[in-house]
């Protein structure tokens, strides 16, 4: 079956191109993620161009799902008392530096 997809994009990389981009509008209906779909073709192109076919990858990149924005939780002063109680002492050490080098003020909403 690979074989053959590599032979028919080879003859014609539009036929290539437009096999992923079908099978990536597949996926999106299923439910597949923007990550399980960039994985999945990014064996398949790098496969492809490896054996010399040119892809359109603007037009295969803008197929796929968009890159969702992680919901970033800052940690509040409760939540650095609750761990400072809980750490040992080297741990508290190293609590302390980060707050006084503001690597965790700096999570802090303002």
């Amino acid at each position: 079956m690979g074989a053959l997809f590599v032979m028919k994009g080879r003859q014609d990389p539009g036929i290539a191109n437009a096999d992923i981009l079908d099978w990536i509008n597949e996926r999106k209906k299923i439910g597949f993620t923007y990550y399980q779909l960039h994985q999945y073709t990014a064996a398949v192109r790098s496969l492809l161009k490896y054996t010399g076919v040119m892809l359109n990858d603007y037009q295969i990149s803008k197929a796929l799902a968009a890159v969702p924005k992680k919901d970033r939780t800052h940690p509040s002063l409760q939540d650095l008392r609750k761990l400072r109680s809980v750490l040992d002492e080297r741990g508290r050490f190293v609590e302390s530096a980060m707050v006084s080098g503001f690597f965790v003020l700096a999570l802090l909403p303002t």
